[in-house]
């Protein structure tokens, strides 16, 4: 699965994008259980904030060096960059059977498996045993008890796996840590540290990076029920008022030339993008920046624009009723449903484009506010 985090993507673990997002903003930060400057071993009066900064001074400084000088990606670049992770690795094929890693930390609680292949996910005998290096890893996990995460990594991809007994749904975190670099992308980088960082991973089922992937599991299967049932609701409450207000829909639904499923496909299209919008302006995510994270859009001109985001519709939702004889609050959402299509410069707009914001059979038509608000409040 993307994230919206750049570089970075997940599957089949109980960690959500929701929760790197968390760990991608200093303020959030804060507020994850678990992410203290003493739970990462750091010396005393250390921030979280300076180490993740040394850190990031130390990988990019690898990273030059490995580039200008071309060395050996192992020794050069992704040693270096574990180690700015608190890890030593040391030598040596791991016991595990047929499935024998690479590496293990000096502690012996995190098994490394390095690769010189480009592909994680190819089957190879680079070992001896025809299994891509993620199998490798994947198959090793499995097979001692004692190891719960373990790393797998190419130079240019960095990924984190868990012991996962369906082998046919992978389970891990990827991050392709070439790119990270070569686009500075510090964001990307902050996550991987807070979340592979070696104090981390120790402790098996009893430590931090196994509580945070099944607190997560458990917070995001309880946000998919209250969306599933909320989108449900919304759907009714969007349907049953186009049909009410536009008695020419109506009739072309009885007749058969509009299906119910098509009516069903654009309601549900209207709500996706209500979800896409609060999630986007929640998250601060709406307004472009450039690469130092700074606005584009002046505080003047984002102020101006807030007056017709969805932020505004929700307060307003929340704390009036809304009239089934008046329509202008369907109309100024399809209002701003235009300006996001093309983008709308006097207020900051981006051009968002895609499939999701294109008009449907719904569009131009009348909605209650009754019927429009609902879904919208808070």
């Amino acid at each position: 699965m993307t994230t919206q985090l750049h570089h970075v993507r997940l599957h089949g673990l109980g960690l959500t994008d929701d929760f790197l997002l968390q760990l991608s903003d200093r303020a959030q930060t804060g507020k994850v259980e678990g992410a203290t400057p003493a739970s990462y071993d750091l010396p005393p009066k250390t921030s979280l904030e300076e180490a993740i900064q040394d850190a990031w001074d130390d990988a990019r400084k690898a990273w030059a060096k490995y580039q200008q000088h071309g060395t050996d990606a192992w020794a050069g670049w992704v040693r270096p960059l574990l180690r700015a992770l608190d890890y030593n690795f040391v030598g040596g094929g791991a016991a595990g059977g047929k499935y024998a890693v690479g590496h293990l930390t000096e502690t012996g609680d995190v098994p490394l498996h390095f690769t010189r292949q480009p592909d994680l996910d190819r089957v190879t005998d680079e070992t001896g045993l025809r299994v891509s290096p993620h199998g490798l890893m994947q198959g090793y996990l499995n097979a001692t008890p004692e190891h719960l995460w373990g790393l797998v990594t190419n130079g240019e991809t960095l990924r984190l796996l868990r012991d996962n007994a369906q082998v046919t749904r992978p389970a891990y975190a990827e991050f392709q840590i070439g790119e990270m670099l070569r686009t500075e992308d510090a964001r990307a980088f902050r996550v991987l540290w807070l979340l592979l960082h070696r104090t981390r991973l120790r402790g098996g089922k009893v430590g931090p990076l196994e509580a945070w992937n099944e607190a997560s599991k458990v917070l995001g299967q309880r946000a998919n029920d209250t969306l599933r049932d909320g989108v449900q609701l919304a759907i009714e409450h969007l349907g049953t008022g186009f049909l009410r207000h536009n008695p020419e829909l109506l009739e072309r639904t009885r007749s058969g030339e509009v299906k119910a499923e098509d009516l069903y496909r654009a309601a549900l299209t209207t709500v996706y993008q209500m979800v896409f919008l609060f999630v986007t302006e929640d998250r601060d995510l709406l307004f472009a920046r450039d690469e130092d994270g700074e606005y584009l859009p002046d505080a003047q001109t984002r102020a101006r624009a807030a007056h017709y985001l969805t932020r505004a519709l929700r307060q307003k939702a929340g704390s009036v009723n809304g009239n089934p004889l008046h329509h202008d609050a369907y109309v100024a959402w399809e209002r701003l449903l235009g300006y996001l299509r093309g983008g709308f410069a006097p207020l900051g707009l981006p051009a968002l484009g895609s499939l999701l914001f294109q008009p449907t059979l719904l569009s131009g038509l009348k909605l209650g506010n009754d019927a429009f608000t609902a879904p919208c409040a808070p």
